[in-house]
């Protein structure tokens, strides 16, 4: 929650130093859905709370380009994975061990934002958005369910307390609105998040990069002199 806070305050008081006409800065919070699958348990989809900020540039009066930097974290996963038998004579030769973690992540993107209805400094609107990014999530193991480990042999996910870190570079399209505030703009988006590349470490409960879907609402500043 305190890296949460400084992201969203130090850009802030920095921004207010600058003046550039049309020039919109922006915080936000988010509610993500990572569509992630676990190794045995199927579908797995993991919840995220965060939240950012953002920087508007326009190009036009239709076009901008925008950078955004989010923090998420509160995301679980829970799925079941299996420990070997040493001995072929130990039965059964599987033992099933249930695996908790939690998933934070961090992103910054880099993107397009087209207005359908409206315009940059026009009263509402309705835009297009396609952006591109990289993102680190980070991976703790919680708890790993006790299991015999003289007869069996466990080594895919790492023990209980032990880090990880994912890392990808994906894409995202989507679409969003802005009402005016009093100095402000208030704005929702909807965007869809696919993987471009990434690395995933086999003590991760999902095999590959997950997809995701985030709903963010917050407000924008335009920076005029």
């Amino acid at each position: 929650m305190k890296k949460l806070f400084l992201l969203l305050l130090l850009p802030g008081f920095f921004c207010s130093r600058l003046g550039a006409e049309n020039t919109g800065y922006g915080e936000h919070m988010s509610y993500t859905i990572q569509f992630s699958f676990a190794r045995y348990a199927g579908p797995a989809p993991i919840h995220n709370f965060g939240g950012g900020f953002g920087l508007m540039f326009p190009y036009s009066d239709k076009l901008s380009v925008n950078f955004n930097a989010s923090l998420y974290g509160g995301g679980k996963l829970h799925f079941t994975d299996s420990a070997r038998a040493f001995s072929s004579s130990t039965s059964p030769q599987t033992m099933p061990v249930g695996i908790r973690q939690k998933i934070s992540s961090g992103c910054g993107e880099l993107g397009l934002r087209y207005y359908l209805i409206g315009q940059n400094d026009y009263i509402g609107g309705v835009y297009g958005i396609l952006g591109a990014g990289a993102t680190l999530m980070r991976i703790k193991t919680v708890s790993v369910d006790a299991y015999d480990q003289a007869l069996y042999a466990y080594q895919t996910v790492r023990n209980a307390g032990e880090r990880d870190a994912a890392t990808g570079l994906t894409g995202n399209v989507g679409i969003g609105g802005e009402l005016p505030g009093f100095y402000f703009y208030f704005f929702g988006n909807v965007r869809y998040h696919f993987p471009l590349a990434a690395n995933v470490p086999s003590s991760a409960g999902f095999p590959e990069f997950p997809s995701s879907i985030s709903f963010e609402a917050g407000f924008r500043v335009p920076l005029e002199d």
